[in-house]
This record gives structure tokens, sequence and C-alpha cells, in this order.
């Protein structure tokens, strides 16, 4: 249960980045925080894809998980990150 936990994680991440996003969105008050979340999040997701790489076998099949995962992600986070900073602006 837990290394299943453990290989989900990267998308568990980029649906929270869509949370916030969502959430965050249409609050003017919004600060630049939210923008640094989603970047810090952004980067974890690449790290963890790169030690599921490097820890689970067989790594090629991680790997092909992290290209399609990475390759649908990018846009996702863009976007969200673009939905929040211009509230910030």
């Amino acid at each position: 249960m837990l290394r299943r936990f453990f290989i989900i994680c990267p998308i568990c991440m980029t649906c929270l980045v869509l949370l916030i996003a969502g959430l965050t969105s249409n609050i003017s008050t919004v600060t630049g925080m939210q923008n640094g979340i989603i970047a810090v999040l952004m980067n974890a997701t690449l790290l963890w894809h790169a030690f599921l790489c490097i820890i689970e076998k067989p790594r090629v099949l991680f790997a092909l998980y992290a290209i399609v995962h990475i390759t649908v992600a990018v846009p996702i986070w863009i976007t969200c990150s673009m939905m929040v900073s211009k509230t910030f602006l």
C-alpha cells in the first residue's frame, strides 16, 4: 500500500497544484505565496520522478511513466501558475 502511494505521489502533487490554483485564482488578495507553492510542487514532482527512476525496478517503465506524466503536467503547471499570477499582478 505504501509502495503504491510512493509511486502515485507525483500525480497527487499535480492534483494539489490544480486544487491550489482553483481555490486561489478568484481571490483578489492573493500573495506570491501561491506561486511559490506551485513552483515547489513542480520541483518536488521532478525530483520524485528522478528518485523513482533510480530506486524502483524496472527503470525503463518508471522512466516512461516520468516522461508521460511530465509531458502532461508541464502545461497544467504553466496554466495554473498563470491563473494564480494574473490575480497577483
